[in-house]
């Protein structure tokens, strides 16, 4: 059994997570769009959001995934864009959640923005925010999702925190 699926490790959050992960030895799989060369093939599953194999047996499930926005993007977003973030900042992360449940992991981490919030007027906060709302739960039928926002882990490696229980 895997400790770790995680879905994001060639992002910058992703891959601290990652390295905290392989260095205390810990069993992992990635889920990742295109293959990693400095990863076993064992390891990696390729996936995209219309063909999402199943997970594998895990203790628990990250999620660091993100569309790809450019910076003026994060303070407004056209609506072809929206749809696009839209899709796999929540109905992807939804999809993955449900997935994880279907594989008997009940533990999941969801790592998302800085100031997320379901209320914000901000379109970005705004969809990164209703992943953390009961109807998140409710909808995935997680037991337990917690949603670290990306504050709480410190972006520069060498000062890289992260309590793995």
């Amino acid at each position: 059994m895997n400790d770790f699926v995680i879905f994001g490790s060639t992002g910058l959050t992703g891959g601290y997570f990652l390295d905290e992960v392989k260095n205390r030895n810990l069993k992992y799989h990635l889920f990742v769009r295109e293959v990693s060369i400095t990863e076993s093939i064992e390891n990696q599953t390729l996936f995209d959001s219309e063909n999402l194999p199943d997970l594998p047996n895990a203790k628990s499930l990250v999620i660091c995934i993100g569309y790809p926005l450019k910076f003026l993007e994060l303070i407004y977003m056209k609506l072809n864009v929206r749809k696009e973030f839209k899709s796999v900042d929540l109905d992807l992360v939804i999809q993955i959640c449900k997935k994880a449940v279907k594989a008997g992991i009940s533990n999941v981490l969801i790592i998302s923005a800085v100031g997320a919030n379901n209320s914000s007027l901000n379109y970005y906060l705004k969809i990164k925010g209703v992943m953390a709302t009961r109807k998140m739960v409710q909808k995935t039928r997680i037991q337990k999702l917690k949603l670290l926002p990306q504050e709480n882990v410190r972006l520069k490696k060498r000062n890289f925190k992260l309590t793995l229980r």
